[in-house]
């Protein structure tokens, strides 16, 4: 009985240890995505509107961009059954500029998306989420947001949704990779 088990504990370590290793050698390869430290995807690529006009792509809504410094347009869509805003600038510098400045306050984990902080006010509701608070079966949730990450490739920004930043990255690249073919 004792040998049994301890075949049984030595069998079970072996395999927690292989996957806690398998595990952290997933996250150390998306470390870029995680730090939020990215590049301009393709910075010389210029998009337009039509450039969306796919049969894998659905337009939701468009935004009023008079309150979003130097966007020329705002358009939430879906992709993949999944929510994505997608906004265009004028040049490439912009994007990388003012875009990731408003995109990054209102994606991720600590993305200000209800308030008086919120940067752009237009349609904030579109860019959160309700999820019920931890531990509670009644009413009530806390206001999250919706995109977990975002990317920008030439002038254009856009926002994924996702679980997390990975999640949102591999939709965005996804996304771009459609639009550049």
């Amino acid at each position: 009985m004792t040998r049994r088990f301890l075949l049984i504990t030595i069998t079970l370590v072996t395999v927690m240890t292989a996957n806690c290793v398998i595990g952290n050698q997933e996250v150390t390869s998306t470390g870029d995505l995680e730090s939020g430290e990215f590049k301009n995807l393709f910075p010389d690529k210029t998009y337009s509107e039509e450039d969306f006009d796919h049969e894998t792509i659905k337009f939701n809504k468009e935004y009023d961009v008079s309150e979003l410094p130097l966007a020329i347009s705002a358009t939430r869509i879906i992709f993949d059954k999944k929510y994505v805003e997608a906004r265009l600038y004028k040049t490439a510098d912009t994007a990388n500029e003012e875009g990731k400045t408003y995109a990054k306050s209102v994606t991720g984990p600590d993305g200000v998306v209800s308030g008086d902080s919120v940067m752009w006010k237009e349609k904030e509701r579109d860019r959160r989420k309700c999820v019920p608070k931890a531990g509670r079966s009644e009413a009530g949730c806390d206001q999250v947001a919706r995109y977990g990450g975002f990317l920008i490739s030439g002038n254009l920004v856009l926002l994924c949704e996702g679980l997390g930043m990975v999640d949102a990255h591999n939709l965005c690249r996804k996304l771009i990779k459609q639009l550049n073919e």
